[in-house]
């Protein structure tokens, strides 16, 4: 068995490899084949492959909630994602993957996220640091609102739980510097995050105090326990993890969610989502995302569409 790459390959899938090792199999031997799969388009690091269920081949496969990375097919990376629930049957393929989709917005989704991917893993990857803003600002809104539910967080709890969370995303999107660089790198953009109130300098200096570089959304969590004492002994990862559970809906929401706490490419295309498509609006995540609309900065989510759509595959 070849080791498995990208999300299924993360420790928050692990629990699928036997499933998807076998997916992956087939998948190689479809690739080589190379006439098998419906719809391929060109990447920058890696091509895209969307499954409709086109034929035979396609429809004996295994549905997989999330995109998958093969490599080593004829010296070439595939970036594969099942489209399958999101397209109608027809006996004649159309040319284009458009007009083969009838849920444009759990295949939008999965589309950009998969782009997103191939994104994330180019040299210029630094470009995605655009809308590292926003995305903070989401989930910083986001983390505090569950954490708030559980612990019932004071005003300056609250404030420092929102700047942790905002730190972690930033964190995320630069994760090339060590904690030195990211201390100060860190410390002008707290200083102007567009939380609930603005940070003054020893809530600055309190949260660059903890584990800035954190490197998983565990660590995140960890440094958030800290900073609510004694209210940690109610405040486990269990508890908050099912609190998140109903904030989006669709095939695999929890794994996507869990996943987008950690990835990039993820949370970009979730929040993107969640914030455009009004097929969302009754999610927990579109609510959330309602409370801090206003503090959004439109334009930069407008020129990350921009370049999604610069692939040319919707």
């Amino acid at each position: 068995m070849s080791k498995l790459l990208g999300y299924y390959g993360s420790a928050t899938l692990s629990h699928l490899a036997p499933k998807v090792a076998d997916i992956e199999k087939k998948l190689r031997e479809l690739l080589l084949r190379d006439d098998s799969l419906s719809y391929e388009y060109t990447g920058r690091e890696r091509d895209f492959v969307f499954i409709t269920g086109y034929n035979d081949e396609e429809r004996d496969l295994s549905p997989f909630e999330h995109p998958m990375m093969v490599d080593g097919v004829m010296n070439r990376k595939y970036i594969v994602v099942d489209l399958r629930k999101y397209v109608k049957q027809l006996n004649d393929k159309p040319s284009i993957l458009k007009d083969v989709i009838t849920n444009s917005s759990g295949a939008l989704f999965q589309i950009n996220r998969a782009i997103l991917l191939d994104m994330s893993l180019a040299e210029d990857s630094y470009k995605l640091q655009i809308v590292q803003d926003n995305i903070a600002l989401i989930f910083s809104n986001l983390i505090s609102s569950v954490t708030n539910s559980i612990v019932n967080l004071n005003p300056k709890e609250k404030l420092l739980v929102e700047g942790t969370a905002y730190a972690y995303i930033i964190s995320m999107f630069n994760s090339e510097l060590n904690n030195d660089e990211m201390r100060n790198y860190l410390k002008p953009i707290l200083k102007k995050a567009k939380l609930t109130l603005p940070l003054n300098v020893d809530e600055v200096d309190s949260i660059l105090s903890l584990n800035i570089t954190a490197k998983s959304f565990m660590e995140c969590f960890d440094n958030i326990k800290k900073i609510v004492g004694p209210k940690s002994v109610s405040l486990q990862l269990k508890s908050f993890y099912n609190n998140i559970s109903s904030f989006w809906f669709g095939p695999g929401a929890v794994e996507t969610l869990m996943l987008a706490f950690e990835d990039r490419a993820t949370i970009i295309a979730l929040f993107l989502t969640a914030f455009n498509d009004a097929s969302f609006k009754k999610s927990r995540l579109s609510t959330n995302i309602e409370n801090v609309k206003r503090k959004i900065d439109k334009e930069t989510f407008k020129k990350i569409e921009l370049r999604l759509k610069e692939y040319s595959v919707y």
